[in-house]
């Protein structure tokens, strides 16, 4: 069902591709400011964004759980002679297999928010446990906004403020929507640098202390 799952998402991953998140071009320089060395991209599609950070000059590893995606991934890095640590893995998956304190930085873009928010929680100690002191993260979530501009889609709830789409292209997908406070306190450990809002989105950047 998952497998099944994740390649509805390839239509979205193909129109992505080579486009690197805006955002993501500004978190680079936090990263080269901040020294960070290895970078983890968490859920990477056909790695629009992990390409774009393994050019920047960082080791970089990803993952996604559709199989297809990361065979994309590998036929890009191989094209464009950057050798990245890539492997197939669900992030709801745990625990994740990496070292604890293995990571300088860790990046997700529009991934976390589609989990049950017991995944969600899960998934944001991991995130703690394998990011080291100092370390830096960066999330685009989906945010309650979102949720409030629903319209004419036929959805069921599954928890607060959590959905799962009937029919379209997202049909079966779980969507959260966050709101600022409870993003904050996802993450304890965390030390939060900036929290925006864009459009139907936040955007966290915040450093482990």
């Amino acid at each position: 069902m998952k497998s099944e799952l994740a390649d509805t998402w390839l239509h979205w991953y193909w129109g992505k591709e080579h486009k690197v998140e805006p955002k993501v071009r500004e978190v680079a320089e936090l990263f080269v400011e901040k020294q960070v060395s290895n970078v983890l991209d968490l859920g990477c599609g056909t790695g629009r964004n992990s390409l774009f950070l393994a050019k920047k000059g960082f080791e970089v590893y990803a993952f996604d759980q559709s199989r297809n995606a990361i065979k994309r991934v590998k036929e890009l890095s191989k094209r464009e002679n950057l050798k990245l640590k890539i492997r197939s893995w669900d992030m709801t998956h745990f625990p994740y297999p990496y070292p604890s304190s293995y990571f300088s930085a860790v990046l997700s873009t529009k991934v976390i928010h589609h989990a049950t928010i017991g995944n969600i929680r899960s998934i944001a100690s991991e995130i703690s446990r394998i990011t080291k002191k100092g370390g830096c993260l960066f999330l685009e979530v989906a945010s309650i906004i979102e949720l409030q501009n629903i319209r004419n889609e036929s959805f069921k709830i599954i928890g607060k403020r959590t959905i799962v789409f009937l029919d379209g292209n997202e049909r079966g997908i779980v969507h959260h929507y966050f709101t600022k406070q409870e993003l904050r306190d996802m993450f304890p450990k965390f030390k939060v640098l900036e929290l925006e809002t864009q459009e139907e989105h936040y955007f966290l950047t915040a450093m482990k202390i």
